[in-house]
């Protein structure tokens, strides 16, 4: 290419037709255009192959700077009977309990902001909320009932109900007034599993992922669906029973491609192995009591340059995907050799460095006690030695190097 470029430089300078200068002109601009195109498509690697079956395994305690636990304050109006998702924002947490049907604002000490549910009074009320995620304004929303989008203050107050354009369960800003949607299934109307949308024309922008013929979506709120790399605004989407991880890039104008396949060795249970009728209970419950297959790959969150997750299922531990090297590492186990496959177990929500985890306090006492020790994290050790807080929510935080 330079050889070529060198060559008609040459034939300009000793050109003395205006054509012939313009069609070189012409010419090298082509060039450069073409390289350009070239360099552009290097940037973008391929489809990277993860091991989630046999990977590297590490200690976790190896990946920690430190822990920190905010005890919850427990009244008629904080409880909450499990967790589903945290986000924090820097000044409060929001948990999003989906058995409990409700959202819980907490302020960094565990004192309770506000609760937003169906007692919630007058226009602000929720019955099913399916996710909770801060807008583009940085205001929290959360979808309800599958048709609205509530939108609130960062301290709870009710600011707008809008209907949604097409049922949907999850939804994460994508790029200035558009949003990366997932219908869980429920709008029977559509081919594809993703759209972006503005949240207000019923046609999405675009679509992406077409569901195979015949197939049967399974209906599911899954806890988290998309997280976000905070320091450049890269989006990374894992879809249920699904075996790749997809990207997204507003700034490099990447609304989706494929970045991360999970080999499990035909292990994984894929959306393209259910029938076309789909499952009955029974013979779904059958499936999942002969333990042969990964049925789900779930905590799905980025947080100090790693994608986390976990598989359950025929094999149950974590994985964290280096996102600047693209290494995969797995542990069996979390802070201190804790390894109970509860809720609580599940990575439930992450911020930069910081991974989160809601433990209830009595529970967290008692898997020291099942463990015969005493736990390596002074804040831990505060929490289980208060017996006046052993029935309240704990939320651990686990600082990354």
């Amino acid at each position: 290419m330079t050889s070529i470029l060198l060559k008609h430089l040459t034939h300009i300078h000793n050109v003395k037709s205006i054509s012939n200068l313009e069609h070189c002109i012409t010419f090298l601009l082509l060039c450069l255009f073409i390289n350009s195109c070239k360099n552009s498509s290097n940037d973008q690697p391929e489809v990277i192959n993860i091991d989630i079956i046999h990977p590297e395994f590490v200690n976790f305690e190896d990946l920690i700077e430190d822990v920190q636990c905010i005890p919850l304050e427990t009244s008629a109006q904080s409880y909450l009977g499990s967790s589903s998702k945290v986000l924090y924002n820097g000044k409060y947490f929001y948990i999003w309990s989906l058995s409990d049907f409700a959202v819980c604002i907490f302020n960094p000490s565990g004192k309770l902001v506000k609760r937003i549910d169906n007692s919630t009074p007058g226009k602000g009320r929720v019955e099913t909320p399916s996710d909770i995620f801060f807008n583009a304004e940085g205001q929290l929303s959360i979808p309800e009932s599958r048709k609205y989008l509530m939108t609130y203050s960062l301290s709870g107050d009710f600011i707008s109900r809008e209907d949604l354009p097409y049922p949907m369960v999850k939804i994460m800003p994508w790029h200035e007034d558009s949003y990366l949607c997932y219908d869980g299934g429920f709008n029977r109307s559509s081919d594809y599993f993703l759209s972006i949308s503005n949240l207000s024309s019923s046609e999405s922008q675009q679509r992406f992922l077409h569901k195979p013929s015949g197939y049967r979506e399974k209906l599911i709120i899954p806890a988290t669906l998309f997280t976000q790399d905070m320091s450049n605004g890269d989006i990374y989407t894992l879809l249920p029973n699904s075996d790749t991880i997809y990207y997204s890039s507003s700034a490099k104008n990447i609304p989706l491609k494929a970045a991360y396949h999970l080999q499990s060795d035909g292990l994984l249970f894929t959306k393209e192995m259910y029938p076309d009728k789909g499952f009955s209970d029974k013979e779904y419950a059958q499936l999942l009591n002969k333990n042969k297959h990964i049925f789900s790959v779930h905590s799905f969150y980025q947080a100090a340059d790693k994608l986390f997750f976990r598989l359950k299922g025929k094999y149950n531990h974590y994985i964290a995907i280096d996102t600047k090297t693209h290494q995969p590492v797995a542990f069996q186990t979390l802070f201190d050799g804790i390894n109970p496959y509860t809720p609580e177990s599940s990575i439930q929500g992450a911020y930069r460095n910081s991974l989160f985890f809601v433990f209830k306090a009595s529970e967290l006492s008692n898997h020291y006690k099942k463990l015969g020790k005493t736990p390596s994290y002074e804040s831990i050790l505060q929490v289980i030695s208060n017996q006046n807080i052993a029935d309240n929510m704990v939320i651990v935080i686990v600082n990354l190097k």
